[in-house]
């Protein structure tokens, strides 16, 4: 679900998935999704910078997640 997210960001770059969200920030997406800016702002590992630059795909990922998994 949010691996997707990162692939076109780190490959615009030139550099590892890792770089746009660790595994650590996706864990923390899956168990708390983001819905909005302010949200996503308090993801484990997400500055200003991934804010600014890397925000709105994974809360397009979240936002069709259910808060039980489905």
């Amino acid at each position: 679900m949010l691996e997707e997210p990162r692939l076109q960001p780190a490959g615009e770059r030139g550099g590892p998935v890792y770089t746009v969200f660790t595994g650590r920030s996706l864990i923390d997406m899956v168990r708390k999704p983001p819905r909005t800016a302010k949200e996503f702002a308090e993801v484990n590992g997400t500055g200003a910078v991934k804010l600014k630059d890397f925000w709105e795909p994974p809360l397009a990922a979240t936002a069709d997640t259910s808060p039980d998994g489905g």
